[in-house]
C-alpha cells in the first residue's frame, strides 16, 4: 500500500483482527470508497516469484485500488496473487461484482 500519510505500525497493531487499511486509518466504514480499480494478468518477475514461491515468468493477477476516504485520495493498494492459487466468484447482481478467493487445494 502506498500513501502520503505519515504512518507508524507496531507489532501489536498487526495482531488486531482488522484489515491493514483499517489499522492504518485509511478505511473508515461508511466514508471510504475504492475507485480506479483494475485487475491485470502479468508475468512474475524475480522479486514477485520469490515472494509468492513461484517461478519467474509464472502468471500473476495484480489488483489495484485507489482508496478515497472522506473524499480524499489516501492510498493506492496493490495486491498480487499467484494466478494458479485463486478463483474468481461472480456476484449475482447486475453490477458484475467480482470476489477473489483463495482456492482450496486438494490434500495429497
Amino acid at each position: 500500500m502506498t500513501t502520503h500519510k505519515n504512518i507508524a505500525v507496531s507489532e501489536d497493531m498487526l495482531n488486531i483482527d482488522r484489515s491493514l487499511r483499517q489499522i492504518l486509518g485509511l478505511e473508515i466504514q461508511g466514508n471510504t470508497t475504492f475507485v480506479d480499480r483494475s485487475l491485470e494478468v502479468e508475468l512474475a518477475d524475480e522479486y514477485l516469484a520469490g515472494c509468492l514461491n513461484i517461478r519467474k515468468g509464472d502468471p500473476v493477477f495484480v489488483a489495484v485500488n485507489v482508496i478515497l476516504t472522506n473524499g480524499e485520495r489516501v492510498a493506492v493498494e496493490v495486491n498480487v496473487f499467484d494466478a494458479s492459487s485463486i478463483r474468481f466468484v461472480m456476484g449475482s447482481d447486475s453490477r458484475y461484482s467480482l470476489q477473489i478467493m483463495e482456492k482450496e487445494l486438494p490434500i495429497l
